[in-house]
């Protein structure tokens, strides 16, 4: 086994190096970023040079091998502020920049500007094959022309592989063609992205970009992104130029590494040169690796690996200052000697590796790459002690002692490698020599008997020989099927082995190899079945999905096809019908046409079937464009075939309204003259109406006017601090002197007590009706006036006590009849006239005998509302002015239906005849006595629910059709108004148990 690994000589760190990626995280390879500085050995204590060494690790293997000694050296900078630098940022564009990865280094870009110094100037470029800079020069930070750059690097398409070489040659040449840079001119160059792909490096190209930067004093930092990054090669190179690698993880977004690398690339750094370490001791020769002492900074060590012993030893350097503008300072460091540990084999193993390259790729980026590298070499011990264990079960000491042993080179500590080297290390014991005859006497006197004993035992090993080799051939048959089972005969065959008397030594053992070549033989049968098992059943389960699949495919096409059929028949039988009428109504609303029906119901089905989702789509583009289109063409068609019928009946009542324009054309005389009274009348009559505002059917007496009267009185003052509700009740009681009783039996039923019960509360300014809405409310409680008291209840209990009103809706509801050319202020229809408003004074807003509720009704001409609230009967002519009776009118139309019919119905006047004489004669609200008291009440009801008003026939035909319209209304509404009485008849007969 090779002790160096190849790779490293190509820039390629081994196999252990990328097993390390996990416990990166975010690499900041300086002790300063966590707050902890390294302790300086004792010559740095003592020593006033700006360079000290932090500390010392060695470790040697035997006396005769040499000493590997690990030294950490850290400058301290001057007090000034480095100079203005100019940064050349790298940014990555090949292939591997791609998604994420792309926008985490625009990110880290953007970080990096905006918490740049404002005399520092930048200048972004494309790293892939070739470094394409974006813009003229290096720009301050907030230049527009960055923002360009910027968008240019944006449009850039991720493209081709990293050549790193070629990328820092170019790189360099940015910067001109001077050597050193000014005292106000510091270079640095950041890149962001994952380094050179697994191609590798030439180590002789390697380390000549690696002398050009550091010649020119070009500092080179990362920020290590993209999907594996080769952070090692990058950690070599900014450890040899003195830059830093920052690799952000989860808990450190890529600007915020930005923003710190903004500040850590342009720190100061000194350039080492003329380095020389030497030692006092006679015949002592040192070697440093890397050849060439990187260079120090003051935020983090310098490490490299010195071979051979550190007494006396002296670390010579002088420190380039040209770049400062100040004389070159000769260093000399004295390097403290460290007792060598085990712990610290690892360095052995990294000066070999890096031996044969001068060093120029080990990527000992300050203490923390050490210590990582350490930790990489002790996981690649561990994983070589597992691979010996595995040899030496297998039988094959000679590997199993090398694997051991490249284990223990690594870490000396692994228990685990110490263990199978010990045990591979065990020869087998010698055969003990055969003693002449002769020597010994005889130990049994007859040797026949010996003879015998020995033949038998013989026997028996040659039939256990032949039993062993017949059970190994039934066990290789037996793997083909079941291995797990073929392992058990076997193993219970070597125990039988194992346990046998009368075998020998050299035939047990060869039995016992047998055997376990057979067990192991089943081991690897039995993986295999278990693989074989595996991809059967993952077969199987591919096969089921995608039967599955199929089948909910075809499913869903089936059920899209219905839909798209039905679809199709609805607009069919839409375009048929609709465009000559429209759908049928039913009650008070219009059912929905079939395009109405392809849109809301077919048409968003089938969406919700073919979904216009981008991804994997389970049907068809055809499908998918149906179903976005269904809504859309069923709609149109819809209010297309509205329009058409809505123009047609346009064109059709236009014709009819010129031919009722001519009707009216017919002029009347003026006679009866309309005069209207003067305005002080208005006013008295205006002031008249507002006790009919509403009518009680209960027909209130002066008690509950007393009660009604109070509870529009105005509240001064009204407060109650943690009062009972007995107290507060006795207290309105006596303020407003009205009688108040509480509803015990509505108490009782809620669980409430009147002692108990609790008001708080304080009004003033306001009517005790809402007082008492505050004071009742807060206790889900309310009052109703019943039996000439206030009544306070609860509100369940109040929901049965219902009080009926009627209310003027006559000016809502009544049609104006266009019957004609008669003028309607003279058929009964105004707004006063005699037995109208004024109740009995003549002139008003109308010919003879009418008001708003029709001829001789007049809206409120109501001498008692409960006998008369359902009678549809004209007053008396008796009753009337006589002026009023001495005037001819011409026949009113009926009363409207809200003061006809029940008062809870309020629906407007009807063009028909009065209804039959039984409603006439009715006394109540509810159904006709003559319905009530038939023997037949299921024919008298029906009989009364069929019954409707026939419109008369009278003019053209354009008024027969509007009459026939407004009859069909009145119908409607007639029928609503019998199915109300019938409703409350039901209502009163169920309360008396009928």
């Amino acid at each position: 086994m090779s002790t160096r690994p190849t790779s490293m000589l190509y820039g390629n760190p081994p196999s252990w190096w990328w097993q390390t990626r996990g416990v990166i995280g975010f690499l900041l390879c300086f002790a300063a970023v966590n707050g902890v500085l390294a302790t300086a050995g004792p010559a740095a204590a003592k020593d006033p040079s700006p360079v000290c060494v932090t500390f010392v690790e060695s470790f040697q293997r035997s006396e005769d091998s040499p000493i590997v000694s690990a030294i950490g050296v850290r400058w301290t900078p001057p007090t000034t502020a480095a100079p203005p630098a100019r940064v050349l940022v790298l940014v990555d564009t090949s292939a591997s920049q791609m998604g994420d990865y792309r926008l985490r280094a625009l990110d880290a870009l953007s970080g990096l500007l905006g918490g740049g110094r404002p005399a520092d100037r930048y200048l972004p470029a494309a790293a892939d094959v070739a470094c394409v800079p974006l813009a003229s020069g290096f720009l301050p930070a907030n230049d527009p022309a960055m923002r360009v750059a910027i968008d240019r690097l944006e449009s850039r398409t991720p493209l081709g592989s990293t050549d790193l070489v070629e990328v820092l040659d170019s790189a360099a040449a940015l910067f001109g063609e001077a050597a050193l840079p000014g005292p106000a001119d510091g270079r640095a160059i950041v890149y962001v992205g994952d380094g050179p792909g697994l191609g590798g490096i030439d180590p002789a190209e390697f380390q000549r970009i690696l002398e050009t930067l550091r010649s020119k004093h070009i500092t080179f930092s990362c920020i290590g992104i993209g999907p594996q990054i080769n952070w090692p090669c990058l950690a070599a190179i900014a450890s040899a130029t003195g830059g830093m690698l920052l690799i952000p993880d989860d808990t450190v977004t890529a600007q915020d590494a930005g923003a710190r690398m903004s500040e850590l690339a342009v720190a100061a750094t000194a350039w080492p040169e003329q380095v020389a370490i030497s030692s006092e001791l006679p015949d002592v020769v040192l070697q440093m690796l890397p050849v060439r002492m990187p260079p120090l900074r003051g935020d983090r060590d310098s490490v490299v690996l010195i071979g051979g012993p550190l007494e006396s030893a002296v670390l010579d350097m002088v420190l380039d200052n040209s770049a400062a503008g100040r004389e070159d300072t000769p260093v000399a460091v004295n390097v403290p000697s460290a007792v060598p540990a085990d712990e610290h084999a690892y360095l052995e193993e990294l000066a070999l590796n890096a031996y044969a390259s001068g060093g120029v790729f080990l990527p000992l980026l300050g203490r923390e790459g050490l210590d990582l590298a350490r930790r990489a070499i002790r996981g690649e011990a561990a994983t070589l002690a597992a691979l010996s264990r595995q040899a030496e079960a297998a039988g094959a000491h000679d590997a199993a002692l090398r694997l051991s042993e490249a284990s223990l080179r690594r870490d000396p500590d692994n228990v685990a490698a110490a263990v199978i080297r010990s045990v591979s290390q065990q020869l087998p014991t010698p055969e003990a020599e055969e003693i002449p005859p002769g020597t010994l006497p005889p130990l049994v006197e007859n040797p026949s008997e010996l003879a015998e004993v020995n033949a038998m035992r013989r026997v028996r090993a040659q039939l256990l020989e032949q039993e062993t080799a017949v059970q190994l051939r039934t066990a290789r048959h037996l793997m083909m099927a079941d291995p797990d089972q073929a392992r058990t005969v076997l193993k219970e065959l070597q125990q039988s082995v194992n346990g046998s008397d009368d075998l020998d030594a050299a035939m047990r053992d060869r039995l016992a190899r047998q055997i376990e070549m057979s067990i192991r033989e089943s081991i690897v049968r039995s993986r295999e079945k278990l693989e074989s098992d595996l991809a059967a059943e993952r077969r199987a389960a591919i096969g089921r999905e995608r039967q599955r699949l199929d089948g909910a495919l075809r499913q869903k096409e089936d059920k899209f096809k219905q839909l798209a059929e039905r679809y199709n028949a609805l607009l069919t039988k839409g375009i048929e019908l609709r465009y000559q009428r429209p759908p049928a109504q039913s009650g008070h609303e219009r059912t929905a046409d079939e395009f109405t029906e392809a849109e809301k119901d077919v048409a968003d089905e089938m969406a919700v079937e073919a979904s216009n989702i981008y991804g994997n789509y389970p049907l068809g583009l055809p499908a998918r464009e149906l179903a976005r289109t269904a809504q859309i063409v069923a709609n149109i068609l819809h209010h297309d075939a509205q329009n058409v019928r809505f123009r047609r009946e346009m064109q059709r009542n236009y014709m009819d309204a010129l031919h009722l324009v001519d009707i009216a054309a017919i002029p009347f005389v003026d006679e009866p003259p309309i005069v209207y009274p003067d305005a002080d009348r208005w006013r008295e009559i205006t002031k008249l109406r507002e006790k009919y505002k509403s009518v009680d059917l209960a027909n209130p007496g002066s008690a509950d006017k007393k009660i009604y009267d109070a509870l529009a009185e105005t509240v001064d003052n009204l407060e109650f601090q943690e009062t009972p509700l007995r107290d507060v009740i006795a207290q309105l009681k006596d303020k407003f002197d009205i009688p108040i009783l509480p509803d015990k039996k509505a108490f009782e039923d809620a669980g409430l007590d009147l002692d108990t019960t609790i008001v708080t509360q304080s009004v003033s300014g306001i009517s005790l009706r809402s007082a008492l809405r505050l004071l009742l409310g807060g206790l889900d409680l309310t009052y109703l006036i019943k039996d000439e008291v206030l009544l306070i209840t609860t509100k369940d209990k109040a929901a049965e006590n219902l009080i009926i009103k009627v209310y003027p809706v006559g000016d809502l509801v009544m049609p104006l009849s266009a019957s004609g050319g008669v003028n309607p202020f003279q058929t009964g229809g105004g707004m006063g006239g005699a037995g109208g408003i004024n109740s009995g004074q003549s002139g008003g807003m109308g010919g003879g005998g009418g008001g708003m509720g029709g001829g001789g009704g007049g809206m409120f001409q109501i001498s008692d509302a409960r006998d008369r609230v359902a009678r549809r009967e004209k007053p008396d002519p008796a009753a009337l002015p006589q002026s009023q009776q001495s005037k001819p009118a011409k026949p009113a139309k009926p009363a409207p239906r809200s003061l006809q019919a029940a008062p809870v119905i309020g629906s407007g006047a009807s063009s028909g005849k009065a209804v039959a004489a039984p409603e006439a004669a009715l006394d109540d609200i509810g159904l006709p006595p003559a319905v009530v008291d038939s023997g037949d009440l299921k024919t008298a009801v029906t009989a009364y629910l069929t019954a409707s008003a026939k419109p008369t026939s009278a003019g053209g035909a354009v008024v027969d059709r509007i009459r026939e319209r407004e009859a069909t209304n009145a119908a409607d509404r007639d029928m609503a108004i019998r199915m109300t009485r019938l409703r409350m008849t039901a209502a009163k007969l169920g309360k008396q148990g009928q």
